[in-house]
């Protein structure tokens, strides 16, 4: 075991949260819990690496790099108040030829405000269970601890302290725990991270601008204090391998992206494997005449979708196996998306993709989409798979929902619109006969409520070599138990169509 003690001795921090929201002057809520990333960019520069290092070798940091994400006792969120910060300037540390604060031959800069933390126990601990460290490393992290003055800005001064054992005044404290199904997500260490900060210093100390976001980093789900485990409920599709893109593209590319992802693959399994009969049906999706029930590979597009500053961009992407996909043909597929290196759109604009390594903004982290939930909202249009009237739509989302391997929504709701009195009056009947309270009409037929959803035109949800469209729109559904995700709904799901996002029940 070991345990890493960090004590506010001003009994509060200052520390940004990790998406630098501070850079771009929009309100930032703070880092808490202070991440175990922190903490340990905080032992780096502590006594430097390479030849910085004066007390130690650097070679203890492997320790901690390398170790899962610790258990945080910290106070829940609730209990921590904020105080955001003024606008204000400090001197800047160069010459000048003017006084500034009766500092001769300095001139001031402003600083970015930030947000004040103020917990009510001013002490974190984080706690490694499993982690052995040997005699030598554990009295080098010591040394280190002993030379952090500070974590966050600089006017949280603390006082961090290194053990083998877990403190007996933290067996009563609130506790971050590491899920992945948690709905927290903090950044974490993680295998190469001292050389991603060695980079950061390089181009610093070069006279080049660093913000953490342009680096590399990973963050990990925490199931927050007091917060419920959730159910065990099965996952549909088990086999997801998600891909990240070099560049971001607009979300009016989601099905160009989607049909050259497809064609990427195919072409690259041929070329990997001389042949084109060994490749499954999943992936061509050219069934034997006749085949019912079965269920093809999906090319999901995933959206910036659902914060309050979502630019709904497309930064990833997700290929999704059907459940009980033979497991020496979901190899073939990996060792296939292992080879892709760029992706041709139309227009010959070519995009350079690769498996995903870490973990990048939480809307397009994998968990984003896993839920469970009992509320999911369309982040991008589902498509009916039949023409239907209006009277029957809820009929038809519960057909669509099937198709896909999910339970029946307990019901579903349409804002109004000149033409949606029969959705309406349905989806109303229907939930007074299962006795359900009718819902509010929160959504519209062409928009989602998701902040960042796109609005998409016909020839951005149709391929191009197929004539026959049929009616689309963004919905919500819910459902009477949490339902685990991937979902993506609709005649066009195999190309990202109808890819719904899972909300909180006190969100909705």
């Amino acid at each position: 075991m070991l345990t890493i003690s960090v004590e506010l001795l001003h009994g509060t921090i200052r520390a940004g949260s990790a998406d630098d929201l501070a850079v771009t002057g929009q309100p930032d809520h703070g880092d808490w819990p202070p991440s175990p990333a922190r903490l340990f960019a905080a032992f780096v520069a502590a006594d430097g690496t390479r030849s910085r290092c004066q007390v130690t070798t650097g070679a203890e940091l492997a320790a901690l790099e390398n170790a899962p994400p610790p258990r945080v006792f910290a106070d829940q969120r609730t209990l921590v108040q904020e105080s955001p910060q003024l606008l204000r300037y400090v001197v800047v540390n160069h010459t000048a030829e003017n006084t500034v604060q009766n500092y001769p031959a300095r001139t001031n800069t402003r600083v970015r405000p930030g947000t004040r933390l103020a917990p009510r126990t001013p002490r974190i601990t984080y706690v490694w269970d499993d982690l052995e460290v040997a005699p030598i490393d554990l009295a080098a992290l010591r040394l280190r601890a002993n030379r952090i003055g500070y974590l966050g800005c600089s006017d949280s001064p603390v006082r961090v302290s290194v053990s083998d054992g877990l403190p007996f005044d933290q067996v009563d404290r609130d506790e971050w725990v590491p899920d992945e199904a948690g709905t927290s997500t903090v950044p974490v260490p993680f295998p190469g991270a001292t050389e991603v900060l060695d980079r950061m210093f390089d181009d610093f100390t070069a006279g080049l601008p660093v913000r953490r976001t342009w680096y590399r980093t990973e963050v990990a789900g925490y199931r927050g204090p007091h917060e419920s485990v959730p159910l065990d409920v099965p996952e549909p599709w088990p086999l997801n391998y998600w891909l990240q893109l070099e560049s971001p593209l607009p979300a009016r590319r989601a099905l160009d992206l989607a049909e050259a992802l497809k064609s990427a693959t195919l072409s690259v399994f041929g070329q990997i494997y001389n042949s084109g009969d060994d490749m499954p049906a999943m992936l061509h999706g050219h069934m034997p005449s006749g085949a019912r029930g079965y269920q093809l590979a999906q090319w999901v597009p995933l959206l910036n979708v659902g914060g309050r500053h979502s630019d709904g961009r497309i930064r990833d992407a997700v290929v999704m196996l059907p459940g009980g996909t033979d497991p020496d043909k979901a190899e073939r597929v990996a060792l296939t998306l292992r080879g892709l290196s760029h992706l041709r759109l139309s227009g010959g604009r070519e995009v350079c993709v690769h498996l995903r390594t870490g973990s990048g903004l939480w809307a397009n982290n994998p968990r984003r989409w896993f839920g469970p939930a009992r509320l999911w909202v369309s982040a991008l249009p589902i498509v009916c798979e039949r023409r239907v009237r209006e009277a029957a739509f809820h009929e038809h989302l519960v057909r669509c929902c099937r198709n896909a391997g999910f339970p029946a929504p307990s019901w579903s709701f349409v804002s109004p619109s000149p033409n949606g009195a029969g959705i309406r009056q349905a989806v109303a009947a229907w939930c007074d006969t299962s006795e359900l309270t009718r819902p509010e009409w929160v959504t519209d037929s062409s928009n989602s409520t998701l902040p960042g959803a796109p609005s998409l035109a016909p020839s951005e949800v149709f391929r191009r070599e197929h004539g026959e469209r049929r009616p689309y729109q963004h919905i919500a559904l819910a459902f009477d138990t949490p339902v685990m995700g991937p979902m993506v709904l609709g005649r066009m799901r195999q190309f990202g169509m109808g890819l719904m996002a899972p909300q909180k029940t006190e969100e909705a």
